[in-house]
């Protein structure tokens, strides 16, 4: 049994009560009329693994991969783990790429970058590729941010000091709303 964020319990989904079967016989579990009965209190993790409800998709991103109980629980983790080394290597990279070659430049490759690494992605058959393809992706959008930002910094000759940051705000905040 597990307890969700109300407090109520349900049945835990990535564990199965013993089967009285399989444990060793003692007067407490062994039946003559019902030879096969659960224990209520003993739970063991499933050993076919996680049964899927195909009735509406065939096939998932979860179910491909089994992102469920403890290994898939890792699974998830890390691909959002590693999507912020992406945005770390992205700073750094795209921060260098504009000083040597310019903000617009930088701004171009993180948007083909950001747009070609988000499509195949989604389109990731293998684990591996797709966390892979979500590095590239945290790269792409820091490079935008990051160039957009300081563009929207450079607008200040043109709009005046105040007028610039609220603009160099507004301009970097919308790239990060959803």
């Amino acid at each position: 049994m597990e307890q969700n964020s109300n407090g109520k319990l349900h049945l835990a989904s990535c564990f199965m009560f013993q089967n009285a079967s399989s444990l060793p016989p003692t007067p407490s579990n062994h039946s003559t009329t019902c030879p096969v009965t659960a224990n209520r209190s003993i739970t063991v993790p499933c050993k076919d693994g996680f049964v899927y409800d195909r009735s509406i998709f065939q096939s998932t991103v979860i179910t491909e991969w089994d992102l469920t109980c403890d290994a898939g629980e890792y699974l998830v983790a890390l691909s959002q783990s590693l999507y912020f080394v992406g945005i770390l290597l992205g700073g750094l990279i795209f921060g260098s790429l504009a000083d040597w070659y310019g903000r617009r430049m930088a701004l171009i490759l993180s948007i083909i970058l950001l747009a070609v690494s988000g499509i195949l992605g989604g389109a990731a058959r293998q684990f591996p590729l797709f966390v892979f393809l979500r590095v590239l992706t945290g790269m792409g959008n820091q490079g935008i941010f990051l160039s957009s930002f300081i563009l929207g910094r450079a607008c200040g000759g043109v709009l005046g000091t105040k007028k610039e940051e609220t603009a160099s705000v507004h301009f970097t905040l919308s790239l990060h709303l959803k």
